[in-house]
C-alpha cells in the first residue's frame, strides 16, 4: 500500500508520529498531535484516526484499557483479507476433519492412513508457516495482535485434532512415529544436519513395525533410504 495514495497531508503527520515513536497508545498520540505539535484539534484528530484505521493505514490493538497503534509495512503478500482467508481455511479444515476424516480414517489401510496423515500435517504446517512468514515481514513478529494470536492458536488446535483422530486407532503409535520421520526428512533441506538422530530413531521405529507388519516395514525402509 502506497502511503501517498488516499491519505491527506495531515493524516501523513499522524502516520509519521506513530512511525517515529514506534508502538504508541491513543492518549499519548493525541497529546503529541493535539497538544504538543498543535496540528489539529481533538475532534479532527479523532476523525482522521478513524479514517486511517478504516483504510488499514494504521493497525490498532486494545490491551486492558489502552488502545495501541502501529503502522504495518504492507508487504506484497499482505492484504486486509489475509486473516479472513486463513480463518476460512481453518474453518474448512476443521469441518473436514470432524465430519469426514474422523469417519473415513478408521476404515483406511495403514498405508493410506500414513499417507493422509502426512498430507494433512503438511497442509496445516504449510498454511501456518506462510502466515507466520507474512507476519514477520509485516510486523517483525510472527504474532503481534490478539487476532493473530487467536488464528495461530486455532492452527495449533488443528494439529491436536489431527493427532486425536490418529491416536484413536490401534495403529496410531506407528502412524505418529512415521510422521516424526516424515517431518524430519521433509522439513530439513540438509538431512545430514539431523541424520544421526534421524537414522537411529528411524531404525528403531521400523524394526518395531516389522514385528507387526513386515511388508510395511520393508516399504518404509526403502522410502527412508531413498529419502535420505
Amino acid at each position: 500500500m502506497d502511503m501517498s495514495e488516499g491519505v491527506t497531508n495531515i493524516q501523513k503527520e499522524i502516520i509519521k508520529t506513530i512511525v517515529t515513536n514506534g508502538e504508541i497508545y491513543h492518549n499519548e498520540l493525541s497529546r503529541i498531535i493535539v497538544d504538543e505539535k498543535k496540528l489539529m484539534v481533538s475532534r479532527t484528530y479523532q476523525k482522521n484516526m478513524k479514517r486511517l484505521l478504516d483504510g488499514n493505514y494504521v493497525m490498532s490493538e486494545k490491551r486492558e484499557n489502552k488502545v495501541f497503534y502501529t503502522i504495518p509495512h504492507n508487504t506484497f503478500f499482505y492484504s486486509p483479507e489475509t486473516e479472513s482467508q486463513h480463518t476460512k481455511m481453518i474453518d474448512d479444515l476443521e469441518s473436514m476433519f470432524r465430519k469426514l476424516l474422523s469417519k473415513v480414517y478408521p476404515k483406511l489401510s495403514i498405508h493410506n492412513k500414513i499417507d493422509i496423515a502426512s498430507k494433512m500435517y503438511h497442509t496445516i504446517q504449510g498454511a501456518r508457516s506462510s502466515l507466520e512468514a507474512t507476519y514477520l515481514s509485516e510486523y517483525g513478529s510472527n504474532v503481534k495482535f490478539q487476532k493473530q494470536q487467536h488464528i495461530m492458536s486455532r492452527y495449533n488446535k488443528l494439529f491436536s485434532l489431527l493427532y486425536e483422530i490418529i491416536s484413536k486407532e490401534k495403529d496410531g503409535e506407528i502412524v505418529k512415529d512415521i510422521l516424526v520421520i516424515d517431518v524430519m526428512v521433509k522439513g530439513v533441506n540438509d538431512p545430514e544436519l539431523v541424520f544421526p538422530i534421524l537414522d537411529e530413531f528411524s531404525k528403531t521405529v521400523i524394526n518395531a513395525i516389522e514385528k507387526k507388519d513386515k511388508p510395511l516395514a520393508r516399504k518404509l525402509r526403502d522410502d527412508y533410504t531413498k529419502g535420505v
